[in-house]
């Protein structure tokens, strides 16, 4: 069997049999796996803030249903590895980002 064979007219997959699953255009392959990568960030974010408020490192705010947001805020306990986690931000702008700045903001 031959699969990943490609037709030089229509330049699509071609099946060897009708088992075969088309994964779409490059485009509609691309969108996909970002929506995947989207959704594991957002799982592993959501992870994260709630450990963090588990350890009472950040405080965990409802503020609406429809949409659902929440705010999340340093309790005291979090506001001292605040120079920790400037330093980080500094030395990641410095190795990992080059001339492109990370940009956190702070609500007052």
């Amino acid at each position: 069997m031959r699969s990943g064979r490609v037709s030089a007219k229509d330049r699509q997959p071609v099946a060897p049999d009708s088992n075969q699953i088309s994964l779409g255009t490059p485009d509609e392959v691309q969108r996909a796996a970002e929506g995947r990568l989207r959704d594991r960030l957002e799982d592993t974010l959501s992870r994260v803030l709630k450990y963090l408020a588990s350890e009472k490192i950040v405080q965990r705010e409802v503020l609406g249903t429809q949409p659902f947001t929440v705010r999340y805020a340093l309790t005291d306990k979090g506001e001292q590895i605040r120079p920790i986690m400037q330093s980080l931000k500094a030395w990641g702008e410095t190795w990992i980002l080059g001339d492109a700045p990370l940009k956190i903001t702070q609500k007052p």
